[in-house]
């Protein structure tokens, strides 16, 4: 057991005894000690979020069991695809070994991109994990969506965004503790937040003898990026619903936390927030109202924009030579390193894999290259592909049933502000962030199809905190049955 667990594993056995808000929002926080683990078994190391997520799948069968609670028929629909996409990747798998093992080039992930170390496919640690990492993801999916949906009304907005939030702010503060303790020499718990046997330490970096590339407590800075993509995005989207003071300092805040990462993934990232923050003005000036009352929320927004272009200004004047350099090393100089010839050639692997194959692949966690739509292609083959592009159409197709009680647009672009990631440099389709995101979707699609249901059933307004489904939480459309 690590130092991470001595705290984490009894902390977790409590929460997940206590209301399932909480434990929701518990799990959003562990899901951001992304390089900690609970325990570590030779070079495997469990984080927290999963450990926490097994815990959720657990509750939720039990309760189902012992209480005789049904299926939430609603969620197993939506995750449907999931299931299929999970058949197909034990297919390809035995199809890979039966028939191309060592026939086919492949690049593992413990050869980090490196060509030189490609080699004949054979089984591997990988085949075995990454399948495991599948099948535990889709039931905290489950697990999440279905105690989202069992909440009570008017419950699930207030809910997950204290959730989102929390892991927002918890993360920026392990990110600002670090910064102080580089600039400042503050203590920082470095044992704590980064303890997982099983990922190469990348953290702590320093550019130029004096700017840290910050990464808190993720693995490194790009892995910063990836989460703080998803958060900036739920956070714009989130003022854009209720405009405030608060909720534009948590936008800068996400902002701050990008830039100090200083990883190409986070510049790119703000380059698409900028193309979403363009497209959002355009709706607004086109579709909005001609007059906009002052209000104090504006006063609010507009000192703290102005405080936080202060602070840069006073930044870049101070580094203004090493934010040249950073900017030419990691933006315009970036085709032109190592790196990206090693992605690209990972890439071009993959494509060389899905034609030898015939389309079908070699199995979840043969080939690693840059980008999750290589990952899927190389691995599950052009079956697994469709399949899992299925699932995110289903994910984002417009309902009628949505409820103003439930942001659902905040929880899909999270998942875009992921998704973005995952096309240009993140290939791995087990980050738990993801699948949360996932969840969060299915629950709160789950809870609008209900609220609208129970409206059209029982059009009569509800006594404040009367409970608007007969059975917490389910709901069966006509001419359908409940899963047992």
């Amino acid at each position: 057991m690590t130092s991470t667990g001595l705290v984490v594993i009894p902390l977790a056995f409590l929460i997940i005894l206590l209301p399932w808000r909480f434990g929701i929002i518990a799990l959003l926080v562990f899901a951001t000690l992304d390089s900690a683990a609970v325990v570590n078994v030779g070079s495997f190391g469990l984080q927290p979020g999963y450990f926490f997520g097994s815990l959720m799948i657990a509750r939720t069968a039990l309760e189902i069991v012992v209480l005789v609670l049904p299926l939430n028929a609603h969620v197993v629909r939506m995750l449907t695809p999931l299931l299929l996409f999970t058949i197909i990747c034990f297919i390809s798998i035995w199809v890979g070994l039966s028939f191309f093992q060592g026939q086919v080039l492949v690049v593992s992930s413990t050869a980090g991109f490196n060509l030189d170390l490609a080699q004949p496919y054979t089984f591997q640690r990988q085949n075995l994990t990454q399948p495991f990492y599948l099948i535990l993801n889709v039931g905290i999916v489950y697990a999440l969506a279905h105690q989202i949906a069992r909440l009570p009304a008017g419950k699930v907005r207030p809910t997950l965004d204290r959730a989102v939030v929390g892991a927002i702010l918890f993360a920026s503060f392990v990110a600002t503790w670090e910064m102080a303790h580089f600039y400042f020499g503050l203590p920082f718990a470095t044992d704590f937040f980064h303890s997982n046997a099983g990922y190469y330490k990348a953290h702590g970096q320093i550019l130029f003898a004096s700017i840290l590339r910050v990464s808190g407590p993720f693995s490194e800075p790009s892995n910063l990026a990836y989460f703080f993509a998803a958060f900036l995005m739920y956070a714009w989207y989130r003022y854009l619903r209720r405009p405030g003071t608060g909720a534009m300092a948590v936008v800068l805040l996400c902002l701050t936390m990008l830039a100090a990462s200083t990883s190409t993934t986070a510049f790119a990232v703000l380059g698409i927030f900028a193309l979403v923050l363009v497209k959002d003005m355009v709706v607004k000036l086109a579709t909005g109202p001609a007059r906009t009352t002052l209000s104090m929320h504006h006063v609010g927004s507009g000192v703290l924009i102005g405080l936080a272009l202060l602070g840069v200004l006073t930044f870049a004047q101070s580094y203004s030579h090493e934010i040249h350099g950073v900017f030419t090393s990691m933006v315009l100089e970036k085709q032109q390193t190592s790196s990206f010839a090693q992605r690209s050639g990972a890439d071009m692997i993959a494509l060389d894999i899905l034609l030898q194959t015939g389309g079908i692949g070699i199995g979840l966690g043969s080939h690693k290259p840059n980008n999750l739509a290589m990952t899927l292609l190389s691995n599950t083959g052009i079956a697994g592909f469709l399949v899992f592009a299925i699932f995110l159409y289903g994910l984002f197709r417009p309902r009628l049933a949505e409820s103003p009680d439930v942001d659902v647009r905040s929880y899909l672009w999270m998942v875009v502000g992921l998704l973005s990631v995952h096309l240009i440099s993140n290939p791995n389709l087990n980050p738990i962030i993801l699948w949360i995101g996932f969840a969060l979707i299915v629950g709160a699609r789950t809870a609008a199809e209900q609220t609208a249901a129970n409206r059209r059933s029982d059009p009569t307004p509800a006594l404040p905190g009367t409970p608007t489904a007969t059975a917490p939480g389910f709901w069966q459309p006509h001419g359908t049955t409940t899963l047992r």
